[in-house]
């Protein structure tokens, strides 16, 4: 959890390129993580992508 909430820190600070090195090696390991995919979600800039990782939450979170 201490890396969410690096990553999530991260972002706050505008430093996206840094929280997805940290989402993408904690979801290698974490690939159920409702609240990793939705971050990454936030890290990402490709429509695309976001669109994937937020399907990803739902799909493990209907609730998210």
């Amino acid at each position: 959890m201490e890396e969410l909430q690096k990553a999530a820190e991260l972002l706050r600070a505008g430093r996206s390129n840094e929280a997805r090195g940290i989402l993408a090696s904690y979801l290698k390991q974490n690939p159920a993580s409702d609240n990793g995919w939705y971050l990454l979600s936030l890290a990402l800039t490709d429509p695309q992508q976001q669109r994937d990782c937020l399907q990803r939450v739902l799909k493990i979170n209907p609730a998210h």
